[in-house]
């Protein structure tokens, strides 16, 4: 799949967080728009470029929802989803420790400056999420945030 190429989500124009039965409520709708069978014909003599249109259409709804439509292809698909995009996004600029950041509690975030005069900012929420990849906020490098997930010690009511 390339850039120009929608992906199954965009085909069926759901959101990825989209739940299952709205994905399948999408796909009804938009089979009996697109179906080739169902689809409105503007005039008797429709031409040959917007039937082709209309069954390329449908092919791709149904494609897409062959996928989306499964729990378990779903999930494959989202994390080569995710994989391209991490791809597409270029190579890190470097890695860098979460200890070498500056901490700001009240914000909850941690911050380094970049090269440029922008800054590399993750938050807290990120990290236990489980991101490590930031941009910065002015130029397009990345780094690589490596931390250590701390594992939360149970409490005892000694």
């Amino acid at each position: 799949m390339n850039a120009s190429t929608p992906t199954h989500y965009e085909a069926l124009q759901v959101q990825p967080s989209a739940s299952q039965d709205h994905i399948r409520k999408q796909y009804q709708r938009l089979v009996l728009q697109h179906h080739p069978d169902k689809a409105p014909q503007k005039a008797a003599h429709a031409s040959v470029s917007k039937a082709t249109d209309t069954s390329e259409r449908f092919r791709s709804v149904v494609a897409a929802y062959e996928v989306l439509g499964d729990p378990e292809l779903r999930a494959a698909y989202d994390e080569e989803l995710a994989g391209r995009s991490a791809a597409t996004l270029g190579p890190l600029h470097a890695e860098v420790d979460l200890d070498d950041m500056q901490h700001d509690s009240a914000a909850e975030l941690f911050s380094l400056p970049c090269r440029c005069g922008g800054s590399y900012v993750i938050r807290e929420a990120e990290l236990e999420d489980s991101v490590d990849i930031v941009g910065c906020s002015t130029c397009s490098l990345r780094i690589r945030v490596l931390y250590a997930e701390v594992e939360q010690e149970p409490t005892t009511g000694v």
